[in-house]
């Protein structure tokens, strides 16, 4: 079972119309009620659960027109939405639900139909599904051809936050970015980080490098401002080097697990700098 899970949801307009460019929290329910049909359980616990979710979901993507906050598709227009899953046994069910249907979450608005679910990145750039050891030997095998840097950059694509005792912080606080990334490491690999003192790595991750702004997401249930754009986190680089390693690994670890809250209705949405530019996919 795939501990990491990038899943694509393709999306037809078959006639005109509209839908909200922060429209996260609409595809939520959209998969949410997708889910239902054939695992009714695991949607009720979803839903319920006050704890960490073990998924994200972007905005729609792939469409350029928008007009007074909405995105304008006109018939025949194609865009998509991502799920990302972080557990094994979650991944599971969403990909032999997908197999079984052959199609992904149908919107509220018909106008928009789903195609069959992408998994695979033969089928799609930002498709992928992999357990943690592969997703682990991937960089090691990386690191062997080249020394990693004492940086990385992390492109924040959609507004990130995060919720510091009830208090919104549109701020990306190197330790709060990558203590997030940490948690959701143990949840989803079900191993420990490589090096034993994760809060000493934590304290040495500075910024040493951004190009930001800040932007609102609005809809009916809330309003929240977080920041976009691009970061250099670095550390000193005369670490050990299992502190560099680390550092990369949390930040590829990113694109699965988005960054602060509200991932789970179209915030936080993250990539390394160099994935996206080879990538044509991004937002």
């Amino acid at each position: 079972m795939p501990s990491l899970l990038s899943l694509i949801f393709p999306l037809t307009a078959e006639a005109d119309t509209t839908f909200p460019v922060d429209g996260g929290r609409i595809l939520q329910g959209t998969f949410l009620n997708w889910l239902q049909q054939e695992e009714p359980e695991l949607a009720a616990k979803l839903h319920a659960d006050n704890r960490m979710r073990p998924y994200t979901i972007s905005p729609m993507l792939g469409v350029r027109e928008h007009k007074n906050h909405r995105f304008v598709l006109k018939k025949g227009d194609e865009a998509w939405f991502r799920l990302s899953g972080l557990e094994p046994e979650f991944n599971a069910k969403v990909l032999a639900m997908a197999e079984q249907l052959g199609h992904g979450p149908q919107p509220d608005d018909t106008r928009i139909q789903p195609g069959k679910p992408l998994f695979k990145p033969q089928e799609h750039t930002l498709a992928a599904s992999l357990d943690a050891d592969t997703f682990s030997q991937q960089l090691a095998a990386e690191a062997e051809q080249r020394s990693l840097p004492y940086d990385v950059s992390l492109q924040f694509l959609t507004p990130t936050c995060f919720m510091d005792d009830g208090i919104s912080v549109p701020l990306p606080i190197p330790r709060m970015v990558f203590a997030g990334l940490a948690n959701r490491w143990q949840m989803s690999a079900q191993q420990p980080l490589p090096i034993e003192d994760g809060d000493y790595l934590l304290d040495k991750i500075h910024i040493a490098w951004a190009r930001l702004s800040t932007r609102a997401v609005i809809n009916e249930k809330f309003r929240r401002v977080g920041f976009v754009g691009t970061i250099r986190f670095a550390i000193a680089p005369k670490m050990p080097y299992i502190y560099r390693y680390t550092l990369h690994l949390l930040a590829r670890l990113a694109f699965f697990t988005g960054v602060g809250s509200y991932t789970t209705v179209g915030m936080g949405q993250t990539q390394i700098e160099d994935s996206a530019k080879k990538r044509n996919d991004k937002l």
